[in-house]
């Protein structure tokens, strides 16, 4: 019946340091090889048997399961946007007209104030309701909203 004994320890000790270390799952395939390694040994199998038993297992979950969990675990969801970019596709209100021109212009964008420039050059006027559609350094892009 062999030292499948052995191969337990080891898969034991291999899925405890999986559990204190990364969640890469790296450790976890050893140690299911292990358990592997440990059935063929059970079963009387050769040293050699078993080691290609244990290195088959490692294979095959690494090529398999280990795809699939990484797909499943680290699915990309979407970008959610912050600070700055957030911004894009709010509306807010001219405070000081904007004309690029004469480099002014101030809005208000959910209670905050930003120095504005206009999308296309057009002066907006004091009061006239905008939308942000980008951010150039420390200020907002914007166009006068159509309502």
């Amino acid at each position: 019946m062999g030292h499948w004994w052995i191969w337990v320890i080891l898969a034991i000790i291999l899925i405890i340091v999986e559990i204190l270390t990364t969640p890469e799952m790296d450790f976890l395939y050893f140690g299911i090889g292990c358990i592997v390694a440990a059935i063929a040994a059970y079963f009387g199998l050769s040293l050699l048997l078993q080691l290609l038993f244990f290195a088959i297992s490692i294979i095959i979950l690494l090529f398999t399961f280990h795809v699939i969990a990484k797909k499943l675990l680290y699915r990309s969801k979407e970008e959610t946007e912050t600070n700055i970019h957030a911004l894009k596709g709010k509306k807010g209100i001219v405070i000081q007209t904007i004309d690029n021109l004469q480099f002014t212009g101030r809005v208000k964008i959910g209670g905050e104030y930003w120095k504005a420039k206009s999308y296309n050059d057009e002066i907006i006027e004091e009061g006239s309701p905008i939308i942000v559609v980008g951010v150039e350094g420390n200020k907002v892009v914007v166009k006068k909203e159509e309502r």
